[in-house]
């Protein structure tokens, strides 16, 4: 592994949290929301892939920094 591209943060209010990243430390929403369902997603998908099949529904976006810190919040 060369580097760390983003990471990933669990937030109980998705929108909320977006606000947050952007309005305190300054983040860029660069896409998103999506909304994942897997009765829709057909097989195989990266939600599930990476996450476990047990997720059959989540919302998603990815923020970045200034200084190029990604993060996907869920």
């Amino acid at each position: 592994m060369n580097a760390i591209t983003h990471i990933g943060l669990a937030v109980p209010d998705l929108e909320g949290a977006i606000k947050w990243y952007e309005e305190v430390l300054g983040f860029t929403l660069l896409a998103g929301p999506y909304m994942f369902n897997a009765k829709t997603a057909g097989e195989p998908n990266m939600t599930n892939d990476v996450l476990g099949a047990h997720i059959k529904k989540m919302k998603n976006a990815h923020l970045m920094s200034e200084n190029q810190v990604g993060i996907e919040l869920f």
